[in-house]
């Protein structure tokens, strides 16, 4: 008599590889100032981003209020959940409460005394 299917101790079985999970990386968005340009997360504050870099941002309320963080842009647009209640040109932006969904060129430039790159003073 003849068996139809092998033993199983003559089959040859790899075990399942191991796959590490793809990560995939979070989006980021180019902000280009006056002496150096940064790269943002998706959904990143921009005033942190500005003030971690090094760049000279006056700020109070951070919540739109006010209007003393106000930066000109010289190209890209930003979006805001809440239109701030701070009066703004038509070439301005509240960095402490926009979103910023497109690559932008800013009038800011980096704090007296640092290179780009050197971020906050204090940790």
């Amino acid at each position: 008599m003849v068996s139809a299917t092998a033993p199983a101790s003559s089959l040859a079985v790899s075990p399942p590889a191991k796959q590490e999970p793809v990560r995939a990386a979070s989006p980021t968005i180019t902000v280009e100032t006056n002496d150096s340009s940064l790269e943002i997360a998706v959904g990143e504050n921009l005033l942190d981003a500005l003030l971690n870099s090094g760049h000279a941002v006056e700020y109070q309320c951070r919540s739109g209020y006010c209007g003393a963080c106000r930066l000109s842009v010289t190209h890209g647009q930003v979006d805001y959940d809440e239109y701030p209640l701070a009066l703004l040109n038509a070439d301005e932006i509240l960095p402490c409460c926009c979103r910023v969904n497109e690559p932008l060129k800013l009038a800011v430039a980096l704090r007296e005394g640092l290179d780009a790159g050197q971020g906050e003073l204090f940790d």
